[in-house]
């Protein structure tokens, strides 16, 4: 669903898309699929992050349960930006 939703879509305007099925597969997927998937966002969005930011966003996302996060809210936050 996700697939066909994006080869629908222009790039520019399926960031939140990207994201929910990221997301999706994080919590339904395996570490493989999530580095495979998050590539093409980036690829797809054309972001440019730091050496190992995007790695650790992933792996944050990975490990948050409702709003309990593997960090404190301030680490979170300054990781987000």
């Amino acid at each position: 669903l996700f697939e066909r939703c994006l080869d629908q879509i222009p790039a520019e305007d399926c960031s939140a898309l990207w994201d929910r099925y990221l997301a999706f597969e994080e919590a339904r997927g395996d570490m493989n699929r999530v580095a495979q998937l998050d590539q093409r966002r980036k690829e797809a969005l054309k972001v440019t992050l730091p050496a190992g930011v995007d790695q650790l966003r992933v792996l944050l996302r990975r490990y948050t349960f409702l709003d309990m996060q593997p960090c404190s809210a301030h680490q979170a936050e300054h990781i987000a930006h």
